[in-house]
């Protein structure tokens, strides 16, 4: 797996554990941000998500 699709995933799977722990999906959200910033991924996760949204635009614009 490449940064663009691993670290929104863990992130993703933070906040879905968060959210099964009993905690609203935007609590839920913001705890996996934290987490993020804590384990220091956070730049990681924000570089995967602009490269999913870059690649999105990209097919878009060529397809």
């Amino acid at each position: 797996m490449t940064t663009e699709t691993t670290y929104p995933a863990i992130a993703l799977e933070w906040a879905f554990e968060y959210n099964h722990d009993g905690y609203d999906p935007l609590d839920a959200a913001h705890l996996a941000l934290q987490k993020c910033v804590r384990e220091g991924l956070i730049l990681m996760v924000l570089d995967g998500m602009v490269m999913q949204l870059y690649n999105a635009m990209y097919q878009k614009v060529e397809g």
